[in-house]
C-alpha cells in the first residue's frame, strides 16, 4: 500500500511530497527573463541604442547576464553622450598613401627633451685663407629716412674701415643729404646737431675707396648693406665679400630652425669681447668682424661646430632693437624678425639673438 502511494505521488499520511518546480516551469521562467531583458533593451535611450550596429540588435542575445545599461549607472538624470563609431581611414576618404606620408604630431615638450635626430645638418662653411694685405672690414651706421626696415630707408651717418690687423684706416661722421625721419639715437648715438659738421656722403665714399685696393676682400656681418650704402661696385672697387654670419650659423634643435646670430653675440661668446658703449660703434663692429674671421680661418671643422653649439647654448643679451620692441619713432627695425615687423616689407633671415 505504501509502495502504491509512492508511485501515485503520495505518502501514506495523505501529504504529497514537495518536489519544487518542474522542468517545464524552469524553461518558462528562463524565457520570461529573456523576454524581459529584451524589452528593457528596447526601452533604453535612443543614443545608447544608436551606438550599436543594427545587425547586432537583430541577433539573438546570449542567455548570460548582461551589465546594466550605461544610463542606469548615471545619477541625477545625467545622460552620457554617445561615443561615435570607429570608421576606417578608407571610409573617411583618407587614401593609404596619406597614412605613410603624414608624420605624427609631437608635443613641444618632447622636442625639447628629445632633440630631433633627423634634423638637417648644417655643413661647415669653407673659410678661405686670403692674404692679410687683402682683407678689410667696413661697417656703416645709419639714420632713418623712411619708416621701413629696408636698406633704402636708411642713410649713412658714420663709417669705419679697418685692415686685417684691426688697424683703423678710415673713420668719418657723415651728414645725410636727404631729410632725416629719425636719427635712431639709441642705436647710432647721434642727434641732429652731431651731424651738422659731418662729411658729405659723396666725399666719404670717395675717400673710403682710396683706402683699399681694388682686389680687396671685404669681411663683415651681412656686408651687403654696408657695400650698397657706400656705393661700392664688385670687380671695380673690390674683389669679393665674405659674410661671417654664414660661418657661425647652426641648427637649433629647440626651435627646429637654422639660427643666425648677431655680431655682438658672436663676439661676446667666442671672443669674450663686449662693447662698452651703448650705441653701435662702427670701429668696434669692424674690428670684431676681423677677429671673428681670423678665429674661423684658423679653426678646424670640428672647432667650428663647437663654436656653433656654444652660440646656441648661451642665451644672448637683448639687443638695443629688442629693448625698443624693434620700433623707434615710427620706424620699423625688425629686418630679421618677421613676427615683429610693423612695416609689412619682406624680412631677411631670422636671428634668435638680435
Amino acid at each position: 500500500m505504501a509502495d502504491t502511494a509512492c508511485l501515485q505521488g503520495g505518502y501514506p499520511g495523505g501529504k504529497e511530497q514537495d518536489e519544487g518546480p518542474s522542468s517545464q516551469q524552469l524553461a518558462d521562467a528562463i524565457q520570461a527573463a529573456v523576454a524581459s531583458a529584451r524589452q528593457r533593451r528596447a526601452q533604453a535611450p535612443v543614443q545608447a541604442k544608436s551606438t550599436q550596429p543594427p545587425q547586432l540588435a537583430q541577433m539573438a542575445q546570449p542567455a548570460q547576464p548582461q551589465p546594466a545599461p550605461q544610463a542606469a549607472r548615471w545619477q541625477h538624470g545625467a545622460q552620457p553622450e554617445a561615443r561615435p563609431r570607429y570608421q576606417a581611414p578608407a571610409a573617411r576618404g583618407i587614401p593609404p598613401s596619406a597614412l605613410l606620408s603624414t608624420p605624427a604630431a609631437v608635443p613641444t615638450s618632447w622636442n625639447r627633451q628629445h632633440p630631433r635626430t633627423d634634423a638637417p645638418r648644417v655643413e661647415p662653411v669653407f673659410v678661405p685663407n686670403w692674404p692679410d694685405d687683402k682683407v678689410f672690414s667696413i661697417d656703416v651706421e645709419c639714420v632713418s629716412v623712411g619708416t621701413t626696415h629696408e636698406t633704402c630707408s636708411r642713410s649713412p651717418c658714420s663709417v669705419a674701415l679697418v685692415d686685417c690687423h684691426c688697424n683703423v684706416l678710415f673713420q668719418a661722421v657723415i651728414k645725410p643729404n636727404v631729410p632725416v625721419l629719425s636719427y635712431l639715437t639709441p642705436i647710432t648715438g647721434y642727434k641732429a646737431e652731431d651731424l651738422e659738421c659731418g662729411m658729405r656722403l659723396e666725399e666719404a665714399q670717395r675717400l673710403l675707396k682710396s683706402k683699399f685696393p681694388s682686389d680687396a676682400v671685404l669681411i663683415g656681418q651681412h656686408p651687403d648693406g654696408d657695400i650698397e650704402w657706400m656705393q661700392l661696385q664688385r670687380g671695380r672697387d673690390y674683389a669679393c665679400s665674405f659674410d661671417i654670419s654664414e660661418v657661425f650659423k647652426g641648427f637649433n634643435h629647440r626651435f627646429g630652425t637654422t639660427s643666425y646670430h648677431s655680431l655682438q653675440h658672436e663676439a661676446e661668446v667666442l671672443l669674450q669681447k663686449r662693447s662698452e658703449s651703448g650705441p653701435h660703434d662702427p670701429v668696434w663692429d669692424a674690428q670684431a668682424s676681423i677677429e671673428l674671421y681670423r678665429l674661423a680661418r684658423a679653426a678646424s671643422p670640428q672647432q667650428v661646430q663647437e663654436f656653433r653649439q656654444r652660440l646656441i647654448n648661451v642665451r644672448p643679451a637683448p639687443s638695443i632693437a629688442k629693448q625698443l620692441d624693434y620700433k623707434y619713432e615710427g620706424v620699423c627695425m625688425a629686418k630679421f624678425m618677421p613676427n615683429r615687423c610693423i612695416c609689412g616689407m619682406p624680412c631677411e633671415r631670422n636671428l634668435i639673438s638680435r
